[in-house]
């Protein structure tokens, strides 16, 4: 038996597009008078004296906007299956003549959800420039590792390696971001983004924002023992079906292993000859039976077996990514067309279940086999 990763022809043939407005879909910027003086004077005319500012503008894909108040969602489109790359421009700037030169930093708040599986398979890097010349990467890595980098805030003015900065001068922000080639889910997450600034006399070299004492963003839920809790043979359920490899769209209980759940088939494929070779559904708990986390998904056609850590490819609780489509035939490397497929002879689902109190995990029952 040979396990299989989802393939990119697969993704796109069997899953609708991942949203990422959706996905990254949105950073809220900030903008407004967060002018931090740093004294614990009365704010008289001389504090006071000079306008301050600082204005947050986007653009993506030429679609421009800039902020109103101290947040606003910027609109990150739609990554798919051939789409998986995409950019934002974020320019900082402080347009009044008279105002006060000041310091600019970022911080950023943990994406949400935090314990999303995106945030760990969505690249991000951010760099900073002067607008005009060549920008210099300022963090990259996961958007949960870029966050967390962020938590506190980072000072965009030192990073380009300047004092202060003054009216008439910009900032740009640069955020690119990909998406895993193995990921095929259709989650969302936001990711808050705050800009603030502090007066550069007033400036000491520390944040303008409150330190978050925290041991970072969570990442996702860890899943202890995946275990196989159920296997549905498929074989004719009418009379008048076209082939014995078939299971139509429906409500269905295991033949072996767990009455606790049902699989609702809510989406399938087939071969011109009838044969299923490819299905999308959701595990449906029984009764008073706590929600399931599914974290494997295997389907044997013949001989061969496709399995899919559905928990890697961006799979909800209880349903999986899209369409899982089954083994390919002996011989065949990458599929073009359907016929390429063996028919889902069944199906046996595993989900997250906690370890016993010395850690182990239970043993397989005696219905699963891998051979």
């Amino acid at each position: 038996m040979s396990d299989r990763r989802l393939s990119r022809r697969q993704i796109i043939a069997g899953l609708s597009a991942v949203g990422l407005a959706g996905g990254f879909s949105s950073a809220a910027l900030g903008r407004g008078t967060l002018s931090y003086l740093r004294d614990t004077e009365v704010l008289d005319s001389t504090l006071r004296g000079g306008e301050f500012d600082l204005v947050v503008e986007w653009d993506h894909h030429g679609k421009t906007g800039v902020a109103d108040g101290t947040t606003v969602t910027l609109p990150l489109g739609t990554l798919d299956a051939d789409t998986r790359e995409d950019a934002a421009t974020m320019t900082v700037s402080l347009p009044t003549p008279d105002a006060n030169p000041a310091v600019v930093w970022v911080r950023a708040d943990c994406p949400v959800p935090e314990r999303s599986l995106l945030a760990e398979q969505l690249s991000m890097t951010l760099l900073v420039g002067d607008c005009s010349s060549e920008p210099t990467v300022l963090t990259s890595g996961s958007v949960r590792e870029v966050a967390e980098t962020l938590r506190n805030g980072i000072n965009l003015t030192a990073a380009l390696e300047e004092d202060c900065l003054d009216p008439g001068e910009t900032v740009c922000l640069y955020a690119s971001w990909t998406l895993d080639d193995a990921y095929a889910g259709s989650e969302s997450i936001t990711w808050p983004l705050t800009f603030g600034a502090v007066q550069c006399r007033h400036d000491d070299g520390t944040s303008p924002f409150p330190t978050v004492e925290t041991g970072g963003c969570a990442g996702p839920a860890p899943c202890e023992c995946c275990t196989p809790i159920g296997k549905l043979d498929v074989d004719p359920r009418e009379s008048n079906v076209p082939s014995e490899n078939y299971l139509p769209p429906g409500r269905y209980a295991f033949n072996e292993g767990s009455a606790d759940y049902e699989l609702v088939v809510t989406e399938s494929v087939e071969k011109d000859d009838g044969e299923t070779v490819g299905v999308a559904f959701t595990l449906d708990p029984v009764g008073d039976t706590p929600a399931p986390r599914l974290c494997r998904v295997e389907l044997v056609g013949s001989t061969a077996r496709a399995t899919y850590e559905v928990l890697k490819l961006g799979a909800p609780d209880a349903s999986t990514p899209g369409v899982l489509f089954a083994p390919l035939k002996q011989g065949v490397e990458e599929a073009d067309s359907l016929d390429d497929y063996l028919g889902i002879s069944h199906i046996t689902v595993s989900i997250c279940q906690q370890q016993s109190a010395d850690g182990s995990c239970a043993e397989p029952p005696d219905w699963y086999h891998t051979e």
